[in-house]
């Protein structure tokens, strides 16, 4: 079972500056599903890196408030639409989601507030449930100790925040400069692994990765 939200403890932080977060998605043929991920944080900034939609994807975007949309005119995989999106953001973090994911402005507090307790965090990321509510694990606490590449991950839910290894890429809140510094994701992963890549270098240059159970996201 998965903690309730972080609603206490929010009540004891100061109010979480949502300005100092700009999401960031990357399309391809996504409208079906970006409206809701757009319109769970309504107005928040927000970057659309569009990988040659052919369908509404880009439109319906575009009637969104305080979103900037990047058509790049190809398939430039996800980590490489990803890296376009970084190189044109400024705040301090970054909130990334796939289209299909949706995360209210509670659990990115909660997100928030956990990067003010734990400065030497370069990622934090929030528990995951799938569309019927049921937790999907989306943590691994031995990325760098198992064998081989497998995407079981077998780690229970914890209780409270936890370093963990590895966070899904599905939704996680990365730094900017963490991203600049370690270069971003490496574009020979086109899709599948490049978050595995992408934790085991944040963790190399440093930096904390945090679950914070007490924020959740639905991906479908």
């Amino acid at each position: 079972m998965l903690p309730p939200l972080c609603e206490t403890s929010l009540k004891q932080m100061p109010q979480a500056d949502l300005s100092s977060v700009t999401r960031l998605t990357v399309t391809y043929n996504s409208g079906r599903v970006i409206a809701d991920c757009l319109d769970a944080i309504a107005g928040q900034a927000t970057v659309v890196v569009d990988n040659d939609s052919r369908d509404d994807t880009v439109q319906t975007c575009r009637t969104r408030p305080g979103t900037t949309i990047i058509e790049t005119g190809a398939n430039l995989g996800f980590g490489g639409g990803m890296n376009r999106g970084v190189a044109e953001i400024e705040t301090p973090w970054i909130l990334m989601i796939n289209p299909d994911a949706v995360l209210d402005q509670a659990s990115l507090e909660c997100l928030l507030a956990c990067a003010g307790a734990f400065p030497e965090a370069g990622m934090i990321a929030p528990a995951i449930v799938d569309g019927e509510g049921n937790s999907e694990t989306s943590h691994d606490k031995a990325l760098h100790r198992r064998r081989g590449l497998s995407r079981k991950r077998s780690d229970p839910a914890p209780e409270g925040p936890v370093c963990v290894e590895f966070l899904s890429g599905a939704v996680f809140m990365v730094r900017t400069d963490v991203m600049r510094q370690i270069g971003g994701f490496d574009e020979k992963f086109f899709l599948f692994y490049e978050d595995d890549d992408l934790c085991w270098r944040i963790a190399e240059a440093g930096y904390s990765l945090i679950l914070e159970p007490a924020a959740r996201a639905v991906h479908l």
